[in-house]
């Protein structure tokens, strides 16, 4: 249950998707749905894990509570906090600037940006403060309302519990995929915030065109442009950290994540991203609800923008077998549901 979607600007001579991608979005649409009708993309609500540390990025930078010249020491353990919160590397990062806790997604850095915005004077902590600034943060970037999308799209939520895990992810964040979907290009265009849309034109049965729809900017992000360079160098490193990209190509940046769900159930696998690296074109967005690791997203979308650039065939990528591969391997798939948007845009 995963999916991917993007947009941006019209390309000249392209309609809503290009011929060979049409079937593909045909047969994402019918796999995104359950046998109640339910599309997962637009209804389906998870947290976000670690991909959400680019908007934790943009709080604290945007504060002040962190730089470019800030370094912080990952031990492994955040014990600011009761219960203490576990880095994913337990033996520590060490020290850390914010471009590689990025890289690296450590725990420990993003959970204390999330203690510090929630400090008040020296010696005292507040968990609403920490909330209201996340809170704050997410709605400047469009995160805390639906995207606008033609379809029935769940209502996401911004953390409002947990504090300083909130900030890496956790705490009771939810978002449709279609939702970080649109916060991905949000990352991409440096701040502009689109309503989705899946309509490029309408036409009669004769092919006489009635209506055509041009995307919408809700409104741009006015931050520092400083924070997007740390965020694209952040997101390109975490690409070179991932050989499920290995010899693509076309450069990608992006984001993990994986959020967990506790012993009984797998956890969910996020990936963010957009492609060219450089350039921007393609925004997408990668869930499988339980799908135990973020480096099984990073194999869909692999293998999307793949075919979002005819750098395989479409044959190859599904083939509505199931596989028992997992992200050690880069090259066979499991069988995903996912969505695509913006087939006929540029960012």
């Amino acid at each position: 249950r995963g999916a991917a979607a993007g947009v941006g600007k019209p390309v000249s001579g392209l309609h809503f998707a290009p011929p060979c991608l049409l079937s593909l979005w045909r047969h994402a649409l019918l796999q995104s749905a359950d046998h109640h009708g339910h599309l997962y993309p637009q209804q389906q609500t998870t947290a976000p894990g670690s991909t959400l540390k680019l908007l934790s990025t943009i709080a604290g930078m945007e504060e002040g509570i962190i730089d470019e010249g800030t370094y912080i020491e990952c031990t492994g353990t955040f014990d600011y906090v009761d219960p203490p919160i576990n880095c994913w590397y337990k033996n520590g990062h060490g020290s850390l600037d914010i471009r590689t806790a990025i890289e690296q997604s450590c725990n420990y850095f993003f959970n204390m940006i999330g203690f510090q915005l929630g400090k008040v004077g020296d010696n005292e902590f507040s968990e609403v403060q920490s909330l209201n600034k996340l809170q704050e943060y997410a709605s400047l970037i469009g995160l805390d309302r639906k995207t606008g999308i033609e379809l029935s799209e769940a209502t996401p939520k911004v953390s409002d519990a947990k504090a300083v895990p909130s900030y890496m992810g956790q705490g009771n964040n939810l978002f449709t995929t279609s939702e970080l979907a649109r916060y991905a290009t949000v990352m991409a265009t440096s701040g502009i915030l689109f309503k989705l849309t899946l309509l490029d034109k309408v036409m009669d049965p004769k092919g006489e065109v009635i209506q055509e729809y041009e995307p919408e900017i809700e409104d741009v992000v006015n931050i520092s442009s400083n924070i997007w360079d740390v965020i694209h160098d952040g997101m390109r490193r975490v690409i070179q950290t991932h050989s499920q990209f290995d010899g693509l190509g076309v450069e990608v940046a992006g984001k993990t994540g994986t959020a967990e769900l506790g012993l009984r159930h797998p956890n969910h696998g996020l990936f963010i991203g957009y492609a060219p690296a450089s350039d921007p074109e393609y925004a997408v967005a990668i869930r499988i609800a339980n799908g135990y690791s973020s480096g099984n997203a990073c194999l869909i979308a692999n293998d999307i923008f793949k075919y979002m650039y005819n750098l395989a065939d479409k044959d190859s990528i599904l083939t509505g077998i199931a596989s028992t591969d997992t992200s050690d391997t880069s090259n066979d798939n499991v069988f995903y549901r996912f969505f695509i948007y913006s087939a006929g845009y540029s960012i």
